[in-house]
């Protein structure tokens, strides 16, 4: 079985993210697509130089 995916994140406003999601999982000789759009709140906190995810609420 084969899964790959891509995901692209866009923010909207300020701790709002828009995310989409593209996979396809291959077995038997055939293959499935998804395509999922999520929105999400999003936490980021400052460590050192770069940015991290503190918390994520789908919504």
């Amino acid at each position: 079985m084969v899964i790959g995916a891509v995901i692209h994140v866009k923010f909207e406003q300020e701790n709002f993210a828009s995310g989409l999601a593209s996979c396809s999982v291959t077995h038997f000789s055939h293959t499935h697509y998804r395509r999922n759009l999520n929105n999400a709140l999003v936490v980021f906190v400052q460590d050192g130089k770069t940015w991290k995810i503190k918390d994520i609420e789908i919504i």
